[in-house]
């Protein structure tokens, strides 16, 4: 009798360590596919969030260039503001000697600065038409570039806009810096 229990007892226990051994399959499988998921919603959540910090930091590095180079060349007569005729916007043109002047403009979306015969656009050498990107060095990404110059205070205001893919609304959203510059001299 006692033979008989031991062997039903093992025969009962063969049928369920194999339930047992699915069952925990069956849970590491969902906790494996579960952790996986997390790993590749947070891969993505970084990317567009990497993707904003990038954008951002080409919109400072553009202002505090503007900024940078405005105030190192603050002196009477040498700031102007003009507009760029092959595009139609404000540039920041700095009268660096007599015979050249240096221009910070965008097109198609980089903030650039060139080198110029004083009086002269950039993308213009004598009568040769040159292409504005190939003329200027390229500084960083902007999407647009605003410059304001109000000579009775000495004032430049400096816009630039960029975008960025937004998370919670799934969609391309634009944000602005602004930087309002001083000139002491008038």
């Amino acid at each position: 009798m006692v033979n008989f229990i031991k062997n039903k007892m093992k025969n009962d226990r063969k049928g369920s360590a194999l339930i047992e051994m699915v069952m925990v399959m069956t849970l590491l499988t969902l906790f494996g596919v579960t952790i996986f998921q997390m790993i590749i919603s947070g891969a993505d959540a970084q990317k567009l969030i990497m993707s904003q910090k990038d954008a951002q930091t080409e919109a400072r590095i553009a202002l505090a260039y503007i900024d940078m180079s405005l105030r190192q060349n603050d002196s009477h007569g040498k700031i102007n503001v003009k507009q760029l005729d092959a595009t139609g916007e404000n540039a920041i043109v700095i009268k660096l000697f007599e015979d050249s002047d240096i221009w910070i403009y965008r097109y198609e979306g980089m903030l650039y600065e060139a080198l110029t015969d004083s009086g002269s656009q950039p993308g213009v050498v004598g009568s040769w038409d040159i292409d504005l990107d190939l003329a200027g060095q390229p500084i960083a990404d902007v999407k647009e570039l605003e410059i304001g110059y109000d000579e009775e205070t000495s004032l430049v205001n400096v816009t630039i806009s960029y975008d960025y893919y937004n998370n919670e609304t799934k969609e391309l959203s634009e944000e602005t810096l602004t930087s309002n510059i001083y000139l002491r001299s008038k």
